[in-house]
C-alpha cells in the first residue's frame, strides 16, 4: 500500500491522464487514503480520480461492489459515527460521496440487484440519521460537507426503478428530520442538496398526490417541534426548515414540466411559507 505522499505524487502524475492498466492498484491505497486531512489529496486527486475511472468504466462490477462495500463498512462511513469536530468527518464524508458515483453508473450499465441497493438504503439512513459532524468547509483542511455529500447519495438512490413507494417515503422522512437541524443554521449549500431527492423523486412520478401533500404538511409539525425549543435552538431550526422551504419551491419551478406534480407542490410550499410569515 502506498503511503500519502507517493498516492499524491502518483495521482498528480496521472492527473487528467487516461487510466493505467494497473488502476486497480491504486485501489487499496486511495480508500486507506480517502479521510485524510489533506484537502488536495482527497478532494482534488482522491476523489476525483475515482469520479473519472468509475465514469470511465475502468473498474469491472466486482471491483466496483468492493469499492461500494468498503465505502460502506465500519471503517469508512461509519467510523467513529457521531463525533463532533473530528478528522474522521472526512472518512465518511468522502466515503458516502462514492455512492452516487457507482449507483449513477449502475443506472446505466446495471449491475446491483434490489438486495443490493437495499443495503445501501439502510446504510445511508443509519449514517444520515446520526452523523453529528455537521461541518461545511473547515479552515486549512477543505470540505466535509457530510450533509450535502449523504444528500447527493440520496439523490443518486432516489433515482433507481429498484425502489419502490415504500422505500421512497421512508427516504423522504430521511429529508425532512435532517432539515430540521437545530445544532447549526446550514449555510454551505446543505438546503440545495437536500431538495434534489426529492425532485429526482418526482420525476419519478411514482408517489400519490396525498403521499406528497401528507409529506409536506409534516413541515408545520417540524416547525412547532423546533419553536418549542426556545432559543437560539429553535430559531436555527425555524430558519433551515424555511430555507429549505424556499430551496424546494425554486428547484421545483426551475425543474418545470418534468414534474407532473410541480403545481401541487408549488401550491402547498406556498401556503406553509404564508404561515411561517405569520410566526
Amino acid at each position: 500500500m502506498l503511503d500519502q505522499a507517493t498516492l499524491k505524487a502518483k495521482l498528480r502524475e496521472l492527473d487528467g491522464q487516461p487510466a493505467p492498466e494497473e488502476a486497480e492498484i491504486y485501489l487499496l491505497s486511495m480508500l486507506a487514503h480517502i479521510g485524510t486531512a489533506d484537502p488536495e489529496l482527497r478532494d482534488e486527486l482522491i476523489y476525483e480520480t475515482f469520479a473519472r475511472w468509475i465514469g470511465e468504466g475502468v473498474f469491472g462490477a466486482a471491483t466496483l461492489r468492493h469499492i461500494l462495500s468498503t465505502a460502506l463498512d465500519a471503517d469508512h462511513l461509519f467510523l467513529q459515527l457521531g463525533a463532533r469536530a473530528s478528522d474522521s468527518v472526512f472518512t465518511r464524508a468522502f466515503s458516502v460521496l462514492l455512492v452516487p458515483l457507482i449507483i449513477h453508473y449502475h443506472q446505466a450499465h446495471p449491475f446491483l440487484n434490489a438486495e443490493d441497493l437495499r443495503h445501501v438504503q439502510t446504510s445511508l439512513h443509519r449514517y444520515l440519521a446520526k452523523e453529528n459532524d455537521l461541518r461545511g468547509y473547515v479552515d486549512g483542511k477543505g470540505w466535509a460537507h457530510a450533509v450535502a455529500h449523504a444528500a447527493d447519495a440520496l439523490d443518486a438512490l432516489a433515482g433507481c426503478e429498484a425502489l419502490g413507494r415504500d422505500d421512497i417515503l421512508e427516504l423522504l422522512d430521511l429529508i425532512h428530520a435532517k432539515v430540521a437541524e437545530v445544532r447549526v443554521v446550514y449555510m454551505h449549500g446543505e438546503d440545495e442538496r437536500l431538495s434534489y431527492p426529492v425532485v429526482t423523486v418526482l420525476k419519478r412520478n411514482l408517489l400519490s398526490d396525498e403521499d406528497l401533500l401528507g409529506w409536506l404538511k409534516t413541515f408545520e409539525t417540524l416547525t412547532q417541534e423546533v419553536g418549542s425549543l426556545g432559543l437560539p435552538e429553535g430559531y436555527r431550526g425555524f430558519i433551515n426548515l424555511k430555507h429549505y422551504l424556499r430551496t424546494l419551491y425554486f428547484s421545483a419551478l426551475q425543474a418545470g414540466g418534468m414534474l407532473p406534480q410541480r403545481d401541487l407542490m408549488l401550491h402547498e410550499i406556498e401556503r406553509l411559507l404564508d404561515a411561517f410569515a405569520d410566526l
